[in-house]
């Protein structure tokens, strides 16, 4: 008679294989997942920023705001709004929100160094003196989106210590 099945040890061994390789997977895909989460959020916001901008020089005011919070305060948020400012009280009502970006996955965004609780584009495409920069993070993976005072922007790499709060 001959056997067709598999004795306990090969089964065994055939199982602490494959968890030895589906730990070293985890270990090595969290970090990519993490960076990729935040590399597809920075460019969405950055996206999003230059959007404002570019309508801002064609009709006018623009805010980017904490989607959690509306334009009075500017946390750690995972959700952002843009629109048009049309009657001009620095505030986005739910009718004047033209774009909302939901970030990644685990990832969330902080506004430094800015002055205000919002991001403001005026007629013709510039901030008012609103240089600063977006931190964007995911685990210890993390992104600056650095805006000038003229509210241009450029992308840095974060260092992780920036990401742990």
């Amino acid at each position: 008679m001959k056997n067709t099945g598999f004795t306990l040890l090969e089964c065994l061994t055939s199982l602490t294989i494959l968890s030895i390789l589906a730990m070293a997977a985890y270990k090595i895909g969290i970090p990519l997942i993490q960076e990729h989460r935040v590399l597809a959020a920075t460019h969405s916001v950055a996206g999003l920023i230059r959007e404002a901008r570019a309508n801002a020089i064609t009709d006018g005011n623009r805010l980017i705001c904490d989607g959690t919070h509306g334009c009075s305060s500017f946390k750690r948020t995972s959700l952002l709004i843009e629109g048009r400012d049309s009657n001009h009280n620095n505030s986005l009502e739910r009718n004047e929100i033209r774009h909302y970006l939901q970030l990644p996955s685990d990832t969330w965004l902080e506004w430094r160094r800015f002055r205000g609780s919002y991001l403001s584009y005026r007629r013709g495409g510039v901030t008012r003196f609103q240089n600063g920069h977006f931190l964007i993070c995911n685990g210890d993976k993390g992104r600056k989106i650095v805006m000038n005072w003229i509210g241009r922007t450029r992308i840095e790499k974060a260092g992780a210590k920036d990401c742990r709060m």
